[in-house]
């Protein structure tokens, strides 16, 4: 009787095998025809297929500005459903933080520089930002006339203005002319006996350290307004960037005003007189905000600056956000080049989800937490000493 009953089940369990086969064999005869690439039918549920997730055309993503927080958008922003086309006036990328040395070891800029690379998703556009409106932007590239470029969102990441040569200029679009021009700076600083550093915050204070250790025979001046270094650091940090300093042969002229300055030297509030084979000045920063000509209107203040709400967005334009050392947030944060990545970051996601129907990432909160700020980190070279050694301080201020 267990024999006969374990024969059936047996029977039964074929069967079913039997028959599932049957089916699935018949189903993927079905999926050979419907798939195979060769068939009209096939060949359109394959791109039906391949287009599954991309059922709208893909969102136009205008960045303007290709350093730290440009490139993180560029990065950040991959896939189908973007399609990015980054611009900016030079086609290279220069590590800011570390451009320093290149005064004292001009071919440094080949480690520090690196040609641009286009999006994945999209292309670069070597040119200028003039304006930007709601939904296009007016580009201009190379000689021609003004070219609209239109887009759904808008990231303006053009950063700060500074003194040459600390950052690039109209005459150093490629990286040729920029190693050039560090060469020039190379040529002067041997000519020159004495050099005023007019500045003495975290440039002028670098600028200090790398010509006085690569330049031990120089006299060096450091000139400021403030009572001391680096105004705004820890009394700690400030204090042990003073005594280097000082034990580096800098002379520091602190706590006097400027009247004026020119190429030859300096004359201080009580009509002292300081004079120099080299000036070298390291003061007046400025966000680039100023060169939209007006376009963002009063959302652009007197200093360049743009101001943006909570989530980075230009105020009364939400496809349009500013990042980087052209905004102006509440937070008050540092302008560092790992800050402006951290704009970028959220913005980043901020597209993704207005993209997506959701709203944008509030900032800081979306990295730091509710109610905490973004750290503030500093790193400060102290120029090279004892061949392959950095005196370097890093600070963390909460």
């Amino acid at each position: 009787h267990k024999a006969a009953s374990r024969t059936m089940q047996d029977l039964i369990v074929g069967s079913t095998v039997a028959v599932v086969w049957a089916m699935l064999t018949v189903a993927d005869a079905a999926m050979i025809y419907v798939m195979d690439p060769v068939s009209s039918l096939g060949r359109q549920a394959w791109k039906a297929i391949r287009r599954r997730k991309v059922i709208e055309p893909p969102k136009k993503v205008l960045v303007l500005g290709s350093s730290f927080a440009g490139l993180t958008i560029r990065n950040e922003l991959h896939g189908d459903e973007f399609d990015v086309t980054l611009v900016d006036r030079k086609d290279y990328f220069e590590y800011t933080p570390g451009i320093l040395r290149c005064v004292v070891q001009p071919n440094k800029a080949e480690e520090l520089c690196a040609k641009i690379q286009p999006p994945r998703n999209g292309r670069f556009v070597k040119g200028e930002v003039w304006s930007v409106g709601t939904n296009s932007a007016q580009i201009r590239i190379g000689d021609s006339e003004l070219q609209d470029m239109p887009f759904d969102y808008c990231v303006i990441a053009i950063g700060s203005e500074y003194r040459a040569p600390w950052k690039t200029g109209p005459g150093a679009a490629s990286l040729e002319e920029r190693a050039a021009s560090w060469e020039g700076e190379r040529a002067r600083l041997e000519q020159a006996k004495s050099v005023i550093i007019i500045g003495a915050g975290l440039v002028g204070v670098e600028l200090a350290g790398e010509v006085a250790a690569a330049c031990p025979g120089k006299v060096v001046t450091l000139v400021d307004r403030a009572a001391g270094v680096c105004e705004g650091m820890p009394a700690k940090a400030r204090n042990h960037v003073q005594q280097w300093l000082k034990r580096m042969g800098v002379r520091m002229v602190l706590g006097r005003s400027l009247r004026s300055f020119d190429d030859k030297g300096c004359e201080l509030d009580d009509g002292t007189s300081l004079q120099a084979d080299l000036v070298f000045p390291c003061l007046g920063v400025k966000a680039s905000g100023g060169g939209l000509h007006g376009s963002l209107g009063e959302a652009a203040d007197a200093g360049g600056a743009i101001r943006v709400d909570g989530c980075l967005q230009v105020e009364g334009r939400p496809g349009v956000f500013a990042v980087g050392d052209v905004m102006r947030h509440a937070s008050a944060e540092l302008k560092m080049g790992h800050t402006a990545e951290m704009n970028a970051h959220v913005v980043a996601h901020s597209i993704r989800n207005m993209a997506r129907g959701l709203p944008p990432l509030a900032y800081p909160e979306a990295l730091a937490g509710k109610g905490m700020p973004t750290p503030r980190i500093a790193c400060i070279s102290l120029g090279p000493v004892r061949c392959r050694y950095f005196d370097v301080l890093i600070y963390v201020m909460f």
